[in-house]
């Protein structure tokens, strides 16, 4: 998966809908998180959006990653 560096800032993941960004990328987010989360014996999680058309898709690719 390639997301350049840029995208990634303190507080969030940005970048140009579907160029940068997709459902399938930000499963991969969300996956690389989970386990993150898992191992640090986190068991709760908030997902966050905005109002954008494109945030129910990636979104959910970032849930995706998570559950798995």
């Amino acid at each position: 998966m390639n997301i350049p560096e840029t995208n990634f800032r303190a507080y969030d993941i940005r970048g140009i809908y579907p160029e940068e960004i997709d459902e399938l990328k930000m499963e991969h987010i969300g996956k690389a998180l989970g386990k993150m989360f898992y191992d640090r014996q986190m068991k709760n999680v908030v997902v966050g959006r905005d109002n954008r058309e494109n945030s129910e898709i990636t979104t959910s690719g970032v849930i995706k990653g998570l559950l798995s």
